[in-house]
């Protein structure tokens, strides 16, 4: 990974918006955008000070109106947990890739991401002919005899059977089904 790739990486934080509840039956927004922290404390603390700083008589509840860089199933009365633990993924995998493995696993499964992360790709198709030349390898045949033989469209279907490919930020993540 470039400098700058590490750069623009680290710029995609998860963001939250935090409403007083009170102030919406009121008929006026208040809240503020928050960065997901990665500690439940700091996130109910952050919260609290949006409830406490609300002009609205009865301001005791909360609701997240707007996300960015999150899921887009999370929802208005959001877990804290889920977001502390989505925040947490972020901080450890980047982005694109916690985003890739949840196109086809949930919050509950994130604690799997390193089991199942295969690698990045440009294409789908280029871990497809890895893969052709890492079984080729194994079985210490000269792949060049092959190549006009081999039918890279079913490996590609058998290995879609295996493998989830996922594109996030123009990279394809690929993850093991188990």
């Amino acid at each position: 990974m470039t400098n700058l790739a590490i750069k623009e990486q680290a710029k995609k934080v998860p963001y939250v918006w935090v409403g007083c509840l009170a102030s919406y039956n009121e008929g006026t927004l208040h809240g503020e955008w928050i960065e997901i922290p990665t500690h439940e404390e700091a996130l109910r603390d952050q919260i609290q000070r949006v409830i406490e700083t609300s002009n609205a008589e009865y301001a005791e509840e909360y609701f997240f109106a707007d996300y960015e860089n999150c899921p887009e199933s999370f929802g208005e009365y959001e877990n804290i947990k889920t977001l502390v633990d989505f925040a947490i993924a972020v901080d450890e995998h980047g982005l694109d890739k916690v985003n890739a493995f949840l196109q086809f696993a949930s919050m509950a499964d994130i604690e799997n991401i390193d089991d199942c992360f295969q690698g990045e790709w440009s294409s789908w198709d280029d871990f497809v002919y890895e893969q052709a030349e890492l079984l080729m390898g194994q079985a210490g045949i000269d792949d060049s005899i092959l190549t006009s033989y081999f039918d890279y469209e079913k490996w590609s279907r058998d290995l879609s059977y295996d493998y989830n490919e996922c594109h996030e930020g123009g990279t394809c993540f690929v993850f093991s089904n188990y």
